[in-house]
């Protein structure tokens, strides 16, 4: 049950309306993050993910360690009281968590505590939407702008996608993300999302010839 409602919240950021923001000077990743934890939500998402991702702190592949496994098992046993309290530590080192957010939103309304849920499903949607509108990911020249692979499955797990294979190709400079998925209706298809930011990353992180990982991993 606690899984289904959590697909269903999904839909439910994914159909939401975009929120119109005014064209200001850009500010920082701390500035946009203390305005979201101040309570102000009607910020620019895409330049809260751009900034996080130029940030000291940045890291596409950091999953959350043993915050990540306190969730998982957290949501195994239905502990909600549990689930709050390793999502805030996973939001702490990367707010622009989704999936952190979401299970935050879906908890939070289990326990009552309806302005918590609303917040965690405005920041949710306020993400999902930045990606959508970076491009339609029908191909590799247009595809979804990502800054780390977990916003990929977040994004397709918002559109009620399922993963079936992934692979990685190249257009021109760019490195993306080919995702073959499958709809609720079974109906399959090809989904793009350019991983330069991560891959820039890793190239910066590790010499050439000596990368640990990869942008589809």
């Amino acid at each position: 049950m606690f899984a289904r409602f959590v697909v269903v919240l999904w839909g439910i950021l994914a159909a939401a309306p975009l929120v119109a923001l005014a064209d200001e000077a850009a500010p920082s990743y701390e500035a946009l993050l203390s305005q979201l934890k101040s309570g102000f939500t009607d910020i620019d998402y895409g330049q809260l993910r751009d900034t996080y991702a130029a940030s000291r702190g940045y890291d596409p592949y950091f999953r959350g360690g043993d915050d990540e496994k306190a969730l998982t098992e957290s949501l195994k046993d239905g502990d909600c009281a549990r689930t709050m309290s390793a999502t805030n530590r996973l939001l702490e080192s990367n707010f622009t968590n989704i999936a952190a957010h979401v299970y935050a939103a879906s908890c939070a309304q289990r326990l009552n505590d309806g302005s918590s849920a609303q917040y965690h499903r405005k920041v949710a949607q306020g993400l999902l939407a930045s990606i959508g509108r970076s491009g339609n990911g029908l191909s590799p020249q247009s595809a979804y702008m990502v800054v780390s692979v977990d916003e990929e499955y977040a994004f397709l797990s918002a559109g009620g996608y399922r993963v079936t294979d992934q692979s990685l190709v190249q257009f021109g400079q760019h490195e993306c993300d080919a995702m073959d998925v499958v709809d609720g209706s079974g109906a399959k298809k090809t989904i793009y999302f350019n991983v330069d930011r991560p891959w820039a990353w890793l190239s910066q992180k590790f010499p050439p010839g000596k990368k640990g990982a990869t942008a589809g991993q």
